[in-house]
């Protein structure tokens, strides 16, 4: 699909993210999922697409994260989630993350 913007924000939706997300939207640059019931981790799939730029995953119940894929995001917002571990400190070097 050619759709770059995806908002499913506020659906009420429950589990993990799905690994299928990246081959259904495969030029998304931008994935808001914020205020539903996500659970586990971040897919890692998100870092094989070159166009991915923005995401905003925020209010969820998260609790794993590795973004050490996602090299080329501009925005990044993860707030209110239950979130374990380390975030990469190369994260925040990336050249072109503007906001976190």
């Amino acid at each position: 699909m050619d759709m770059t913007i995806i908002d499913i924000s506020k659906n009420n939706m429950h589990g993990p993210i799905p690994q299928n997300i990246c081959l259904i939207f495969s030029n998304m640059e931008t994935l808001k999922m914020a205020k539903n019931g996500l659970t586990g981790c971040i897919t890692s799939c998100l870092g094989n697409i070159s166009s991915f730029r923005v995401l905003i995953l925020s209010n969820n119940q998260l609790s794993t994260i590795k973004l050490e894929q996602l090299t080329e995001l501009i925005f990044l917002q993860l707030s209110s989630n239950n979130l374990c571990g380390q975030i990469s400190s190369s994260v925040f070097s990336y050249s072109t993350l503007d906001c976190c």
